[in-house]
């Protein structure tokens, strides 16, 4: 049965689990927010960060006790490194746009991110390490509303507001595929989904969606399944 984690009146989203299992990070509105509440669930203990300015898209670093998050305090959305108990360790990217939704390669030496400093709905992948960019991913006609690496980290994939599914060879940024959903292009219909890859070299993508518009920030999605085959 489904277990409640937080519980307020307001809007908590961006769930994002630590590899151990243990710890949860995500964004909540609870105290005015956005801000990034970092909660152990087994002692039910939570940091709250909050600087000025928003504080959301939490990426854990695999098998570390450290995160990333797109923080505005400085004045631009920018990507920083955080230790699990809520202290900025670095400032990742510097771009004059908005990099927003990190995610880690499976080996946490790589980032790849919604990024507007290199062209409306681009990706930009950054060495973890030393925030050095290493890669960009052409432009979509809609921003990018969620990314990642695939289990084996060799390829990427991004999500655009349409609905549209792009996976990119990583090594050479080749785009191996397109998929749009049959009743997508609406605006939004990309919000809140993330393909879930298996480890025989197959993805699950929702081919078929309904989506109601239940708040400003929050979709709420219904979602069919299809197994598509890559090479």
């Amino acid at each position: 049965n489904p277990t409640r984690i937080t519980r307020n009146s307001t809007i908590d989203l961006s769930p994002a689990w630590s590899s151990d299992g243990q710890w949860l990070a995500y964004t909540s509105y609870g105290r005015g927010g956005p801000d990034l509440h970092i909660t152990h669930l087994g002692e039910n203990r939570t940091t709250v960060f909050s600087r000025d300015g928003v504080n959301i898209s939490p990426a854990w670093v695999p098998g570390k006790f450290m995160l990333a998050a797109t923080l505005s305090f400085e004045g631009d959305q920018e990507i920083y490194l955080l230790s699990g108990s809520g202290n900025i360790i670095r400032r990742l990217t510097r771009n004059w746009g908005i990099d927003v939704s990190p995610a880690f390669s499976p080996d946490g030496r790589r980032i790849v991110a919604s990024s507007g400093g290199y062209g409306y709905g681009a990706l930009g992948v950054w060495e973890a390490a030393t925030g050095a960019c290493n890669g960009t991913f052409g432009e979509q006609r809609e921003p990018v509303v969620a990314c990642g690496f695939t289990p084996d980290g060799e390829r990427i994939y991004g999500i655009s507001m349409d609905g549209t599914l792009r996976l990119w060879r990583s090594e050479d940024r080749t785009l191996v595929i397109t998929q749009t959903e049959k009743k997508s292009g609406a605006r939004g219909s990309g919000v809140g989904k993330r393909p879930a890859f298996t480890r025989e070299g197959k993805f699950y993508w929702d081919g078929r969606t309904g989506a109601q518009n239940i708040s400003k920030w929050l979709y709420a999605i219904v979602i069919a399944i299809t197994i598509l085959p890559f090479s």
